[in-house]
């Protein structure tokens, strides 16, 4: 089914490539569109969170900040999300993702920053997902919605 279009590819098409600032009820109806998610978090350069489809722990919203600081830390200790350990298999300039449990059991994550067209700061997203979203798609999708949405957030 990988030749099939997502709904949010789709709405991504009919919108075009139009560059007008998204505010949060934009953004909220977008985030919406993403339920192959099962988490999804918006929050800023402080830790605050702009949107969100669960309980975000501040706490864990902390370390997601500095999970870019020390790569051997990050991959070493994972990360924290809703009350479970995910490992981080992957740590690049602008995604970290990873895993936690088996194929058929598991669930992946993937944390992303972008720095805002506008205020020119750093903002960050993080999702999970389960089977059978893979982290090949869910990793792809989520940096697009950050370029679209949440790059031109106001």
């Amino acid at each position: 089914f990988s030749f099939l279009l997502s709904f949010f590819e789709l709405k991504m098409a009919e919108a075009g490539a139009a560059d007008a600032p998204v505010d949060r009820t934009v953004l909220a109806d977008a985030m919406k569109t993403m339920n192959e998610w099962s988490r999804f978090a918006i929050f800023d350069d402080a830790g605050n969170v702009i949107a969100s489809t669960f309980t975000v722990d501040p706490s864990d919203a902390q370390r997601w900040l500095h999970a870019w600081d020390e790569r051997d830390i990050t991959v070493g200790e994972g990360l924290q999300l809703d009350g479970q350990l995910f490992d981080v298999h992957r740590w690049c300039d602008t995604v970290i993702y990873g895993r936690r449990g088996d194929a058929g059991e598991g669930e992946g994550f993937c944390l992303a920053k972008i720095v805002n067209e506008l205020t020119k700061k750093n903002l960050f997203a993080i999702i999970s997902f389960g089977y059978p979203m893979l982290t090949a798609r869910a990793v792809p999708l989520l940096q697009d919605f950050m370029k679209k949405y949440v790059a031109k957030l106001t």
